[in-house]
């Protein structure tokens, strides 16, 4: 490849490059907005729901200080709780189905387009490697005529890695499943059954459904959604949010992610072998090595 091919390249990949960044920042922007409104709205109706049930236990005048209170951050949903006397747990579940269904788009979308971003690095590495290639005569002659390319892809690639540390905003949905057991109370089966889908092909499914008791707490619910996965493979909602739940708290927390990985190693042994990955500059992997298995006692 001749130096005004390279150029040309280079320029294709700046051009590129800049659309991919520009729409990633764009979107980010919007769509953490929305997750943000998003996480409002839920807060705002689980209020509303504490709201009408504190409506039945304390005076009129209390309950006015605490809806005042409340207003002044809640003003969309919270003072209806003066008009409804009942409002039911299951409101706010129904929302939180709904919202988790965009709100998984979003994530999806912006993993796509951090995705791009580092696809942007791999091809930035490439011409890099072109470029160390050139026999020092050809550099320092078309030094000038591709310095302005080659500053502006030092620019992109501090971008582009700055970018790679953004977050959207997360939503812990658990907390929303888990507001339908507060204070210790309870669902029937048949309200559990209501606002799942649950599976129909399988016989053992079916059996422990059968087997689970009419009342239903917090706990029973969460293992019969997540170990013991009674919701349809193509619709498991409930199981999806436990998930994500999980995997933010190992993300979050150096001890959570320990115990973790010290719950698979006692699962599975050395029969899940492990790697060490070391990447390069543009984030591609350049060693893979596999660790040692941990050695353990063997009991007698």
């Amino acid at each position: 490849m001749n130096v005004i091919q390279l150029k040309n390249q280079i320029n294709d990949f700046l051009q590129e490059t800049k659309q991919r960044i520009q729409t990633f920042i764009e979107f980010a922007e919007d769509e953490n907005e929305e997750i943000w409104l998003m996480f409002e709205t839920l807060n705002e109706k689980a209020l509303l729901r504490m709201a009408v049930e504190c409506k039945k236990e304390v005076s009129p005048e209390k309950f006015e200080q605490f809806i005042s209170d409340l207003e002044k951050q809640y003003r969309i949903y919270v003072p209806q709780a003066r008009k409804l006397e009942k409002y039911s747990k299951f409101n706010l579940i129904i929302e939180a189905k709904q919202a988790w269904k965009r709100y998984k788009e979003i994530h999806q979308t912006f993993d796509y387009l951090k995705w791009l971003l580092k696809n942007s690095l791999s091809k930035m590495g490439v011409i890099a490697n072109k470029i160390d290639n050139l026999d020092n005569n050809t550099v320092i002659k078309y030094y000038s005529y591709l310095k302005n390319s080659l500053d502006e892809m030092d620019e992109i690639y501090d971008r582009i890695m700055k970018l790679l540390t953004y977050r959207l905003f997360e939503i812990d949905f658990v907390l929303y499943i888990d507001l339908m057991f507060a204070g210790n109370t309870t669902i029937t089966k048949n309200e559990m059954l209501s606002i799942i889908a649950p599976d129909h092909l399988f016989e053992s499914k079916q059996e422990y459904i059968r087997s689970l008791p009419n009342e239903i707490d917090r706990d029973t619910f969460h293992r019969a959604i997540f170990v013991e996965k009674i919701e349809d493979m193509d619709n498991d909602v409930f199981a999806e949010m436990i998930f994500d739940s999980i995997m933010q708290k190992r993300e979050r927390n150096e001890e959570v992610r320990k115990q973790m990985d010290e719950m698979v190693d006692e699962i599975f042994g050395d029969k899940l072998p492990k790697f060490k990955v070391e990447y390069d500059e543009y984030l591609q992997p350049a060693k893979l090595e596999r660790m040692k298995p941990k050695l353990r006692l063997v009991k007698k």
